[in-house]
C-alpha cells in the first residue's frame, strides 16, 4: 500500500526536486530531461509528461503542482504512465512550484501518484542573494511592487515566509514523507567549492 492505507492498491518511488526557485532550478531541468535516456538505464525516469500546458517549452513540471493548487486531479495519461513502471525504477520529478504546496495539496500528491515512498530535494540560498533574485524574477511576470516594499512584506512576517523560512516548505513535505527522507543542500556551499546545481544533483542525489 501506499501512505494512505486502504486508498491505494499501486505504489511507486519518487525523487522529487522542490527548488526552490533561483537556485538552478531551469538549469537542472534542463538537463535531466536531456539525459532522460541515460537517466531511465540507471533506473530514474524523468517524465515528459506534468510540464505545464502554458509553458510547453519549460522542461520542468510545472503543470503538476499548477492542477494541485487549483485543486484538480494529477493528468490521467501521467498517472497511467506512472503505473506502468517496473516497480523498481523512480519517478524523477522537479519543479521550484512544489515549494508553494501546502500540505494537504503534498499528501493528494502523494495518495493520487500511488506514492510509497517520496524522497524531497531542496537547495537553500542565502536570503540576501535569493530576495534580490527572486524579486527581479516576480517583475518579470507582472510585480510591480519597488524591491524594499517586496522585502518590507517579506520581512514583516518572517516565519511565515516561504522565501525567509526554509521550514515553511520544508514542513509540509516532512509530514507526508517524513522528515528523513529530505535532502538539504547548501546552494551557496555549493557555488563556493566552485560546482554548480546541475552537477551536484547528478552526483550527490543521484549517485551518476
Amino acid at each position: 500500500m501506499g501512505l494512505t492505507e486502504g486508498v491505494l492498491t499501486v505504489t511507486r518511488r519518487f525523487l522529487i526536486h522542490i527548488g526552490p526557485a533561483k537556485t538552478g532550478t531551469s538549469s537542472l531541468q534542463e538537463a535531466l530531461f536531456r539525459h532522460r535516456k541515460d537517466l531511465a538505464a540507471a533506473g530514474f525516469r524523468y517524465p515528459v509528461l506534468g510540464r505545464h500546458d502554458r509553458m510547453p517549452r519549460l522542461t520542468g513540471h510545472h503543470g503538476l503542482p499548477a492542477v494541485l493548487r487549483s485543486g484538480g486531479a494529477l493528468p490521467a495519461a501521467f498517472l497511467d504512465w506512472a503505473a506502468a513502471l517496473p516497480p523498481e525504477q523512480t519517478v524523477l520529478l522537479s519543479s521550484e512550484d512544489f515549494a508553494h504546496l501546502t500540505e494537504p495539496q503534498v499528501r493528494r500528491l502523494a495518495e493520487q501518484a500511488g506514492a510509497a515512498r517520496m524522497g524531497v530535494v531542496y537547495y537553500a540560498r542565502r536570503w540576501d542573494r535569493l530576495m534580490p533574485s527572486v524579486w527581479q524574477e516576480l517583475v518579470k511576470h507582472g510585480e510591480t511592487r519597488s524591491y524594499p516594499e517586496f522585502l518590507a512584506a517579506q520581512t514583516a512576517a518572517p516565519r511565515a515566509s516561504v522565501y525567509l523560512n526554509f521550514a515553511v516548505p520544508l514542513d509540509r513535505w516532512a509530514a507526508v514523507c517524513g522528515a528523513r527522507n529530505i535532502r538539504l543542500y547548501s546552494y551557496d556551499g555549493i557555488r563556493s567549492g566552485g560546482d554548480d546545481t546541475v552537477a551536484h544533483f547528478f552526483r550527490e542525489v543521484l549517485g551518476l
